[in-house]
């Protein structure tokens, strides 16, 4: 999983690299954005996060799916459910969120990500000693985004929730 999220994030330092230029004759300070046509508004995005892993000798098991409609330009609104699988422990999580891009030119961009769930935890490895957790959380996300098309893209996070790096793939539509 390491190895994979290091090629994808080469990828994207090498995209963002090939299309950096400095123009001689005026040296602003100001970072340039470019619009891209899926983030418009009027577009839905669905995307799934696959995590496989292993957490302190536990296998790590986790599917979150995500539904985006985007209000303004770069500005979307959503909800997403999360499921995870790690030892004796089982999480579910549904929430709302709001994520918002900066896109440096066509392909490779930045985004902040805001949830706010409820989480339930439930703990089933011992029969005598069952238990299960509900708690509403709040988390705030950095992320990079690399556009493979128009329509598709790949993401990756670090997560504030599972404390590991995620990797997003989405589609966008009208």
């Amino acid at each position: 999983m390491r190895s994979l999220l290091l090629c994808v994030l080469s990828l994207v330092l090498i995209q963002a690299a090939a299309f950096a230029q400095e123009d001689d004759n005026n040296r602003s300070k100001k970072i340039e954005t470019y619009d891209h046509s899926s983030l418009a508004a009027g577009t839905f995005r669905i995307g799934a996060d696959f995590i496989i892993s292993v957490e302190d000798g536990d296998d790590n098991y986790g599917l979150t799916t995500e539904i985006n409609y985007f209000l303004l330009n770069n500005l979307a609104i959503g909800g997403e459910a999360t499921y995870r699988d790690v030892g004796n422990s089982t999480t579910f999580w549904v929430a709302a969120n709001l994520r918002y891009y900066v896109m440096f030119n066509e392909r490779v961009g930045i985004f902040g990500k805001a949830v706010l769930g409820y989480q339930n935890a439930n703990a089933n490895g011992n029969p005598d000693n069952d238990s299960e957790n509900g708690s509403v959380l709040f988390t705030a996300t950095p992320g990079l985004t690399y556009f493979i098309s128009d329509r598709i893209n790949l993401e990756t996070a670090i997560s504030p929730t599972f404390n590991n790096f995620g990797l997003t793939f989405s589609y966008f539509f009208k």
